[in-house]
């Protein structure tokens, strides 16, 4: 029986390059985050004669490009058909250098260990269990109390908190765009602060990729309308990163928020 269970998908896909190129492109990624575990485990692993155990983490998954070719195979006319694995090879090359996905032992021919850049991030684990508890719950059951522990204390981070910061960097631009925007006071704004935390903590970003990426968000049409807090910042991270290096913005040190990091 196979593993039931979900993976998140996020409209902004749509806005990918993998979106408007060749449909097998995105079969291949789809499938591979379908693939990829959602939790640490350890394999029986034969190199060399010797069997041992291999641990493949949680977004990692091991297989071969012959696997993959299997996996996104389709029935035209009653046939089962395989797209080439050189194909699939130039397509995980793709992955590869868009920093979607990262292989390791590249030079090995016989299989394929593969992980999912940012898996952490889109299928966030807390996140997910989060919406499993919501739908398992009675429909008339409320959840104040997660809710009221779903952000640290506001000591942790106080105004002087890098985090509080680049919050602040994000909530003061945003009402500089939009001042009617229905944004998080001085007081609350801790819980903008919380994403920013996982953000360097769990998705290893710098404080000063986050500051570009904000500053970036705020300046460009389109994305300065959809990044209205930290939490969709965060979700978001990786294509603004992309989008912001493609266009060479660089940040305007006379700007009043060069500063925020101290």
């Amino acid at each position: 029986m196979p593993d039931i269970g979900y993976i998140k998908l996020y409209r902004s896909i749509t806005i990918n390059d993998i979106y408007s190129l060749p449909p097998l492109y995105w079969r291949i990624f789809e499938r591979l985050i379908i693939e990829a575990n959602h939790q640490d485990i350890e394999i029986p692993y034969k190199k060399n004669g010797i069997t041992t155990k291999k641990t493949i983490k949680r977004g990692e998954k091991l297989t071969s490009i012959r696997q993959i070719s299997k996996w996104v195979g389709w029935y035209e006319r009653g046939i089962f058909k395989e797209p080439n694995p050189k194909l699939v090879k130039e397509v995980l090359d793709y992955l590869v250098k868009e920093n979607m996905i990262f292989i390791y032992d590249k030079g090995n021919r016989m299989e394929t260990h593969y992980k999912i850049v940012n898996y952490e991030v889109y299928q966030d684990k807390e996140d997910m269990k989060v919406t499993e508890q919501k739908r398992l719950a009675p429909s008339n059951n409320n959840d104040k109390n997660d809710k009221k522990n779903k952000y640290p204390s506001s000591e942790k981070f106080s105004s002087d908190t890098v985090e509080y910061k680049l919050s602040l960097l994000l909530r003061d631009g945003i009402l500089k765009n939009y001042p009617k925007t229905k944004v998080p006071d001085d007081d609350s704004l801790h819980k903008w602060a919380v994403h920013i935390d996982r953000m360097i903590r769990l998705d290893n970003r710098t404080p000063e990729e986050i500051e570009k990426v904000i500053e970036f968000s705020l300046k460009d049409n389109f994305w300065q309308q959809n990044i209205l807090s930290t939490e969709k910042l965060r979700k978001q991270f990786n294509t603004l990163a992309i989008k912001a290096a493609s266009t060479g913005i660089k940040q305007d040190q006379s700007d009043k928020y060069a500063d925020v990091i101290v």
